[in-house]
């Protein structure tokens, strides 16, 4: 399995195996970047194929059919255009299905900008349903783009050499498709959808590096240090949890120190082992939490 690189620079094409090939694109009049991921054996019934993200300039005007086993999910950043005659702008995304033809025409002020995933595999269109993609509606609003841009150039930016392409293009794909899912209105269907998808272990991986951590990490820092935004990390614990990370977090922080003072750890050197600013914080969270202070809980339980 290897990428390939490819840059359309006004009328020009550069291609290879290196990042570099984008690096030629600054100041372009039109410019696309793409990504090409190149199987030995199809890794699963369903894969990112390509990603890319295109500046079209106002003659932008292509007519393409989608071959079978394939999808295109687009998303726009920037300007205005039309996807089959129909308007679409900063904001909307769009999807191009199987065996269709399909049109893009950026509007007369332009430049019209936008990201895109093009997935393929035998069981594709089934596979973009699950994520609440409906054929029927082939463009919908979407409020979450500023979230899932740092996702498509960590895709597009990414060092192949040094990670394992199949996990990370495949983990990648799910996540930019994940945020279209946790729009939807709640249903048991899609939180079945998101367990089969992986996202149970996920939040197993999640609440393992809470554990380890006397669960005293923010959900920021969780959220960089597995790659997604806090936004999306709280969907995905509400979706399956029933409960955002803040709480879970806090919950279980607490219920660590309950246990710690149980054992006759005195209450600040409790607060010290869950990592809070100073006695007071840990105090007042305590309080609210189990409406009765950390030393007086410690002595009842003695008295016990």
């Amino acid at each position: 399995m290897y990428v390939r690189y490819t840059a359309d620079l006004d009328d020009r094409v550069y291609s290879g195996s290196d990042i570099s090939v984008f690096r030629r694109l600054e100041g372009a009049r039109y410019y696309k970047k793409r990504l090409y991921i190149y199987p030995s054996d199809p890794p699963e019934k369903v894969w990112l194929w390509s990603a890319g993200y295109e500046q079209a300039e106002p003659d932008k005007d292509v007519r393409n059919r989608i071959l079978p086993s394939r999808c295109i999910v687009h998303y726009c950043t920037k300007g205005r255009g039309y996807f089959n005659g129909q308007p679409v702008s900063a904001g909307m995304a769009f999807v191009a299905w199987s065996n269709t033809i399909h049109s893009i025409t950026a509007d007369p002020e332009g430049p019209f900008c936008f990201y895109w995933l093009l997935v393929r595999g035998e069981d594709v269109s089934s596979y973009i349903r699950e994520f609440s993609f409906q054929a029927d509606n082939p463009i919908f609003a979407c409020d979450y783009i500023g979230e899932i841009v740092p996702l498509f150039e960590h895709l597009l930016n990414a060092d192949y050499t040094r990670i394992s392409l199949p996990l990370y293009s495949g983990a990648m794909m799910q996540a930019i498709l994940s945020y279209q899912l946790s729009q939807s209105a709640r249903s048991d269907r899609e939180v079945s959808v998101i367990r089969n998808s992986g996202y149970a272990d996920y939040i197993d991986s999640v609440k393992n590096i809470l554990y380890d951590n006397n669960y005293s990490m923010s959900v920021d820092q969780i959220a960089h240090m597995l790659g997604v935004t806090p936004q999306h990390l709280i969907r995905i614990f509400q979706k399956i949890l029933g409960e955002s990370p803040k709480r879970y977090i806090t919950r279980k922080r607490l219920g660590l120190g309950k246990q710690l003072l149980e054992k006759g750890v005195p209450p600040t050197e409790t607060a010290n082992i869950l990592k809070y600013a100073d006695y007071p914080s840990f105090y007042r969270a305590f309080r609210k939490e189990f409406g009765i202070n950390p030393s007086k809980y410690a002595k009842s339980v003695v008295q016990e």
